[in-house]
């Protein structure tokens, strides 16, 4: 008898609507128990989780949350799982329901938790610890993120999502200088302020107050030069994470090329356009900034 063969797109459709199927279906309240421990830890090895309110039937943790898990990014090494996002979306929901921030405390504390940036900044939302999006890097603010994927902007005690989106575009802007600009970075105000005053920004200290551009003449560029390794990405780094921390007044977009890149030709103009476009177009995606946001160009 010959079989029947299948396309490849019914094939992938009839797994889509397999995967709906358990992510709606009804599970067992054993189960249930075991996956509400599972929701409050970003990452989870089954084995050691720890059923909330105790149960009366005892199962496997292992076997009740594998169907209801994935490998998680970067944890497969230690066999580290997370839940699925709607089946997390949906026991948050209902501890959420049941008690609250109370009700997700308790369980929390009956397991112990992998201290992930994730992790944190949950612990820090059960504590309702208003985050200051200005003071986070960009991987913290990435791990923030995750909370809204989570589902718990609906419970309160988050920013408001297109502000958190403004914030993480700026952000992603300069998250290649993080790693060198840190609390260790002393010095070289000098070198700072030439920088601010080319660019046309006033001192850190009166950030609310942008200096009006000098005209719109010609002017040389500023050429940054030196040794390798004597620090000159970590002063253009400094300089661009002040601006990107200051008020609305006091930031402007900008663009960063790396002419060792493989997208990058100078001698292929076009190159250099794509890539400040796409920089910019992340930066103010929609083009709506007005004219008092921003500092007249320059030549």
């Amino acid at each position: 008898m010959q079989s029947k063969r299948l396309s490849t797109a019914k094939v992938l459709a009839e797994l889509d609507r397999r995967m709906t199927a358990r992510a709606t279906e009804q599970i067992g309240e054993a189960i249930f128990h075991v996956l509400f421990s599972a929701a409050v830890l970003h990452v989870f090895d089954p084995a050691t989780l720890v059923p909330w309110n105790g149960l009366s039937v005892r199962v496997d943790p292992v076997e009740a949350v594998f169907d209801y898990s994935m490998p998680a990014i970067g944890f497969s090494h230690l066999r580290l799982r997370s839940l699925k996002p709607e089946v997390r979306r949906r026991a948050l929901s209902w501890l959420w329901q049941y008690g609250g921030r109370p009700a997700m405390r308790g369980v929390l504390e009956a397991n112990d938790a992998y201290p992930t940036d994730v992790q944190v900044m949950f612990a820090k939302w059960l504590r309702e610890e208003s985050p200051e999006l200005s003071a986070l890097s960009f991987d913290e603010l990435r791990a923030l993120g995750q909370l809204y994927d989570w589902g718990l902007s609906e419970f309160g005690g988050l920013p408001e999502r297109s502000v958190f989106d403004r914030v993480v575009r700026r952000r992603s802007s300069v998250s290649l200088f993080e790693h060198l600009v840190d609390e260790t970075f002393v010095g070289r105000e000098t070198e700072l302020q030439a920088l601010r005053n080319f660019v046309g920004v006033v001192a850190p200290s009166i950030w609310e107050r942008l200096r009006s551009f000098v005209g719109l003449e010609s002017q040389p560029p500023m050429v940054l030069w030196g040794p390798g390794g004597i620090g000159k990405t970590a002063l253009i780094g400094k300089f661009l994470l002040e601006h990107v921390n200051a008020p609305q007044s006091g930031w402007f977009p900008f663009s960063y090329l790396t002419f060792d890149s493989e997208t990058v030709d100078i001698r292929e103009p076009f190159t250099l356009l794509v890539a400040v476009t796409s920089q910019l177009e992340f930066q103010v995606p929609d083009g709506s900034a007005g004219d008092s946001e921003f500092p007249k160009p320059r030549k």
